[in-house]
């Protein structure tokens, strides 16, 4: 099946790791303070291939993330300045579901995909009837999912994925 694709969505976390204290052995991409707390934002493997190719083949990329508004786009600002996404929703766009915020995909449509690591999205989407492309890799391995997208998306991005 041959869908027209809207979004391609990420879960922000498996673009970044997010840590209260900074790692001993790398030196943090950003750091910043919301609220008298210190985060230290540190880029996943592959994160900066997997969305400039995006950006490259005009794929819309969106963001979507349990994480406040706040602490969301300061990361984005600061780790990956040239990202022009479609949208950024957080945790206010999010339902709570078995104690997980978890994102209801009605709201994007049923042509986006969906990129996550929380298998709860899954469980989620098939109790509520949500027929919506989701794109699950529990390990966040970011050259997997760049390799599936490369053999999903046509050539030129149309944009088509094949479902």
């Amino acid at each position: 099946m041959t869908a027209r694709l809207h979004y391609i969505v990420f879960e922000l976390l498996l673009l970044v790791d997010i840590e209260a204290d900074p790692r001993e052995a790398q030196t943090a991409d950003a750091s910043f303070v919301i609220r008298h707390a210190t985060h230290y934002v540190y880029k996943r493997t592959g994160a900066d291939a997997l969305l400039e190719w995006l950006t490259r083949v005009g794929a819309p990329v969106g963001i979507w993330t349990h994480e406040t508004r706040r602490l969301a786009r300061a990361t984005l600002r600061r780790v990956f300045p040239k990202l022009r996404t479609a949208f950024v929703y957080t945790r206010r766009s999010s339902v709570v579901h078995e104690n997980v915020y978890v994102k209801d995909v009605r709201k994007l449509g049923r042509n986006s995909l969906l990129v996550d690591f929380n298998t709860k999205q899954i469980v989620y989407h098939l109790e509520q009837g949500i027929k919506v492309p989701t794109l699950i890799e529990p390990t966040g391995d970011l050259v997997k999912i760049r390799n599936f997208l490369r053999r999903r998306l046509s050539p030129q991005y149309n944009p088509v994925i094949v479902v």
